[in-house]
């Protein structure tokens, strides 16, 4: 597949950066990490780091997966996640969501116009009450996930974000089946694991103070207020790490 790689100002421009109210979010990274397929799929954005955990991520998804009808992404990007999970599983019905970007859905639009089993996306910011009310129709019309995954989120947005997903996720989620899968990176008993997560958490809160990596404690904590429980941590390549809630009966 012919892919053209954007190299012009790259050090000093990001295509495309969105917000969660008054809290930035980068939607994309910068262009030299960001590739445009020249082929009859027009329009699709290639990730390097997407195609790099795609697969580990997918080892890690596959025993939910096959128990999954339904499955709901947040923050979906460029839509090579759900694109590669729709194929492995073709038979789960994958809908995925990002903010209001032009760039990103049309790219969300073309990985999916090859899989019948990715619904069109839906606009959700996670801040907005009438995306979630849009969201809850949805689910009212065609049934509960059995799934909802988040990856690179919470460390690139205020800690308001993850109030806000622990609050309305449960809503969304089938109450027989429910899980719920965080990826990225996080602190673990209070301490950075690596010293490039320190790095790291350090030049994302030179960016935004409301930035930064998030500890599994503390996450877990807040999610588990609204019936959420955390039963499962799995180390993943490049200091990562994902996390797997079950919905109880609190919910």
């Amino acid at each position: 597949m012919p892919v053209a790689t954007i190299r012009a100002r790259a050090s000093v421009r990001t295509l495309s950066l969105a917000y969660f109210g008054g809290c930035r979010r980068m939607a994309s990274l910068p262009t030299h990490n960001m590739a445009f397929d020249e082929s009859k799929q027009a329009g699709r954005v290639v990730y390097a780091a997407a195609e790099r955990n795609k697969a580990p991520i997918l080892d890690v998804l596959s025993p939910y997966l096959n128990q999954a009808s339904r499955v709901l992404e947040i923050a979906s990007g460029s839509g090579q996640h759900i694109s590669h999970w729709a194929t492995t599983f073709p038979s789960v019905q994958f809908q995925p969501s990002e903010l209001s970007d032009p760039l990103l859905h049309t790219s969300i639009q073309s990985y999916a116009q090859d899989h019948p089993n990715i619904s069109p996306p839906l606009t959700l910011n996670v801040t907005s009450d009438s995306d979630w009310s849009n969201l809850h129709t949805s689910v009212e019309r065609t049934g509960p996930f059995d799934l909802v995954y988040a990856g690179n989120l919470l460390h690139i947005s205020s800690w308001g974000i993850t109030l806000r997903l622990a609050k309305h996720l449960p809503e969304v989620l089938s109450k027989r089946t429910g899980k719920l899968i965080l990826y990225g990176p996080f602190k673990r008993d209070g301490a950075f694991t690596t010293e490039s997560n320190r790095d790291f958490d350090k030049s994302l809160r030179e960016r935004n103070s409301e930035w930064g990596l998030r500890d599994i404690a503390d996450v877990g904590g807040e999610f588990e207020k609204h019936g959420l429980a955390l039963e499962k941590i799995v180390d993943m390549p490049a200091n990562n790490f994902i996390l797997v809630f079950r919905l109880t009966d609190k919910a």
